[in-house]
C-alpha cells in the first residue's frame, strides 16, 4: 500500500467506504490486532464499483510493531448482493471479526456489563442486574471504554450492537 501512495486509494477506493482504509492501517498501526475484515466498494478494471469482501493479515511488524508485511484477500461478491439485509449480515461479520482480538481480551463480567449497556441499561440497572455495587458497575464501564478505545456508553452500545453482543 506504501508503494502506490494515498493516491492510489483515493482513486480505488469509493469515497464513502475510504475511511475503512484509514480505519484498517489505524487498526495495524495502533497494534489491535493481527487480522482486519471489511466489506466496502472499489473501482473494477472497467472503471465501475464493485462490492468486496477483504480480509488482511500481519505476516511481520518492525521493532516499533509497525506492519511491514499483510496478506489479504477480496472477494468481489457484488452479484451475489441482492438485499440490504445481506449487507448488514456481511457488515456485522466484519465487524465481529475486526473486534474478534479485543472481545477477546475482555473479563467475562466486563462482556456481561457489555451485553447490559448495550440493551440500554445504565450502570445503576446494570449493577443491580448483576448483582454488584453501581461503583463496580460504573468501574466495569470505565474499564471497557478504555480497553476499546471508545469515549461513551452510547459508543460501547454501539460497538456491542456491532459485534453481536448486544
Amino acid at each position: 500500500m506504501r508503494s502506490f501512495g494515498p493516491e492510489w486509494a483515493r482513486d480505488n477506493f469509493h469515497p464513502d467506504d475510504l475511511h475503512i482504509l484509514q480505519e484498517r492501517i489505524g487498526f495495524f498501526k495502533q497494534n489491535k490486532g493481527e487480522t482486519y475484515a471489511g466489506v466496502y466498494r472499489v473501482k473494477h478494471k472497467n472503471g465501475h464499483w464493485v462490492w468486496v469482501y477483504s480480509n488482511a493479515t500481519v505476516l511481520k511488524r518492525d521493532e516499533y510493531g509497525i506492519p511491514e508485511q499483510v496478506i489479504g484477500i477480496c472477494i468481489d461478491f457484488t452479484s451475489d448482493f441482492y438485499t440490504d439485509k445481506t449487507l448488514d449480515e456481511l457488515q456485522r461479520e466484519s465487524h465481529r471479526q475486526r473486534y474478534r482480538d479485543l472481545i477477546a481480551g475482555l473479563t467475562h463480567r466486563e462482556k456481561d456489563v457489555l451485553r447490559l449497556i448495550a440493551a440500554g441499561k445504565n450502570y445503576r440497572e446494570i449493577a443491580e442486574a448483576l448483582y454488584i455495587s453501581p461503583h463496580t458497575a460504573n468501574t466495569h464501564r470505565k474499564n471497557l471504554l478504555f480497553k476499546l478505545g471508545l469515549h461513551t456508553a452510547a459508543e460501547l452500545g454501539r460497538f456491542a450492537a456491532e459485534c453481536g453482543l448486544g
